[in-house]
């Protein structure tokens, strides 16, 4: 007997037959074949491939009794998972498919029967077909707000066969080409995608592939996206520096700030004395220095500097400046008179008595009178210390508001007043060394450095000049050792001098830049609300004759000259 079913119980009859008698009764026997298993499938072989699908075919096995099915064993090249897939009903062909393109894969196949899995067959190699993806259609981009945007597109068109795109990159950077970035759908069915965490105001450029498992097609067009605009920085490496001492004077500089958002419409500036009324005054935005009007002297000056853009306001930089004490002298009975001068000109006729001090020089401030605020002060110095009138020239239709001061002569002819820099003693100290470095948006730092002076001081002040005049930068501490000086140019070289306030030995009489001591003079100019002590307001009239009011003490209106600038 042959071909019996593995591990089965069969029942034999034997019959005995002899030639000279009848037949006997059967010996009847029993016995089990032994568990066999159906051998290998016969001549596995690879019917077709696409990108993403292999079809296989084999024959049945020499053994094989009845299969029950057939597994499939697969798995890439270069060590990759072992993957099964069951055929059953036990056909003698399978399509394996969601393979990766362009990628080798080995194939071998057993069968199974009720008494189990056979061996496998001889494997097979084949290598999909490589597949290089479309890239996405129609790629659009919408600004969201001031740091994302939103991406759409269409799916590209991919035939039956032609292979699988798994999901979608997002290849974009700034048209500075600065950095690169990459955003990756998780799968093909997203078609839009928002991509945030970007910079305002920047163009931004987009480009879209399809992707599969092993790879990334060609990029499509490329799209340009600006984000929308936002409010600039602030003003960068601000510097102020007293560019006068008598009246005061302030200058302030700096460099634009470091991200404008588009251009700039202007420089704003608030300032004032802290905490009182401010001023606001608009600036070129090519012009990075700001001279003040004539200020108040021992009074605490804010500053706030915004730069501007079609946006509106970015944050402001801040600073504060305190003008030094000084000693000044009203002369009694201001009168001004209005009179006709030459040619149709108008003049302004300004008379005061003598003082009860001696003087060096008089100053007359005048200005047109404002309900808001937003002229400057003009000076006239007179250095005949006999002098009790003089006359202006003024425009015929406004009012004029005027200030007499008359400065002091000295008594300590070895201690000059300010804005005298002559027999001020000043301490060198030793070893100043002066390096440039390079600061912040292309600007070039001047490092200034000294050693220690063998006296003790007050302060520093640090004069340097490239042409023209000397600037001036005072430092309050008296243990500063070195500073930093934003150079206006750096192809030119510096001139630096560095000197130290000797500490005062008589506390009674103030250094300057220091705010310590109680004002000697009367005479003040508050840009907040146009106060003056001494101060006098002409209106014109029309019989020419001007029409004076004289303030009794800081206020030359009672409440009328109060107000708040805008």
């Amino acid at each position: 007997m042959w071909n019996l079913l593995g591990f089965t119980i069969m029942r034999v009859c034997v019959f005995v037959h002899q030639l000279s008698a009848q037949h006997g009764e059967p010996a009847i026997v029993r016995f089990t074949t032994p568990k066999r298993v159906p051998s290998a499938p016969q001549n596995l072989r690879i019917e077709g491939t696409t990108p993403n699908t292999v079809t296989l075919r084999w024959d049945i096995p020499e053994i094989s009794g009845v299969v029950s099915s057939y597994v499939l064993y697969y798995r890439e090249d270069k060590g990759g998972p072992q993957m099964t897939e069951t055929v059953d009903p036990p056909t003698l062909f399978y399509t394996v498919n969601d393979l990766s393109e362009g990628s080798r894969y080995q194939f071998d196949v057993a069968a199974r029967s009720n008494n189990g899995e056979g061996p496998r067959s001889i494997p097979v190699e084949v290598k999909t077909i490589d597949f290089n993806p479309p890239h996405p259609l129609d790629l659009n981009c919408t600004s969201l707000n001031k740091t994302a945007v939103l991406l759409t597109w269409q799916k590209p068109l991919v035939l039956p066969g032609d292979g699988i795109i798994r999901g979608f990159n997002i290849n974009y950077t700034d048209e500075r080409y600065r950095d690169f970035f990459l955003f990756k759908t998780p799968t093909a069915e997203f078609t839009e995608a928002v991509i945030s965490s970007l910079e305002p105001a920047t163009v931004y450029h987009f480009q879209a592939f399809s992707r599969t498992r092993k790879t990334f097609g060609g990029g499509g067009a490329v799209v340009m996206c600006q984000t929308k605009a936002d409010a600039p920085s602030k003003p960068r490496n601000v510097q102020i520096e007293l560019s006068r001492l008598e009246p005061p004077q302030l200058t302030i500089k700096w460099i634009p700030p470091y991200h404008t958002y588009g251009p700039l419409t202007n420089y704003t500036l608030h300032w004032g004395v802290k905490n009182g009324a401010l001023r606001k005054e608009k600036i070129e935005p090519y012009s990075l220095r700001w001279d003040s009007d004539y200020l108040d002297d021992a009074t605490v000056h804010e500053l706030k500097l915004f730069a501007v853009n079609a946006e509106g306001f970015g944050e402001p930089a801040i600073v504060q400046f305190t003008t030094p004490k000084r000693e000044t002298i009203t002369p009694p009975n201001v009168t001004v008179d209005r009179i006709k001068g030459p040619i149709n000109t108008t003049i302004m006729r300004v008379k005061w008595d003598p003082p009860n001090q001696p003087v060096e020089v008089y100053r007359i401030l005048y200005r047109k009178f404002e309900w808001v605020y937003t002229g400057k002060w003009k000076m006239k110095e007179l250095y005949d210390p006999n002098a009790l009138s003089t006359e202006i020239v003024v425009e015929p239709i406004y009012s004029y508001i005027v200030v007499v001061r008359g400065i002091p002569k000295r008594q300590n002819l070895n201690f000059p007043m300010m804005g005298q820099m002559n027999h001020v003693e000043t301490i060198v100290p030793p070893n100043v060394t002066v390096d440039l470095v390079k600061g912040t948006k292309n600007s070039t730092i001047m490092r200034v450095k000294w050693d220690p002076p063998n006296q003790p001081v007050e302060g520093y002040r640090i004069l340097h000049r490239q042409f023209g005049r000397w600037k001036l930068k005072e430092l309050y501490d008296p243990n500063a050792l070195s500073t930093e000086i934003v150079v206006d140019d750096p192809k030119y070289s510096n001139i630096v001098v560095v000197r130290g306030t000797a500490k005062r030995q008589n506390p009674n009489f103030p250094m300057m830049g220091q705010m310590d001591q109680q004002m000697m003079g009367g005479g003040r100019m508050s840009q907040g609300n146009q106060q003056m002590s001494g101060s006098v307001m002409m209106s014109p009239l029309e019989n020419g004759r001007m029409n004076p009011m004289m303030g009794g003490g800081m206020n030359p209106m009672a409440n009328i000259m109060n107000q708040t600038i805008n």
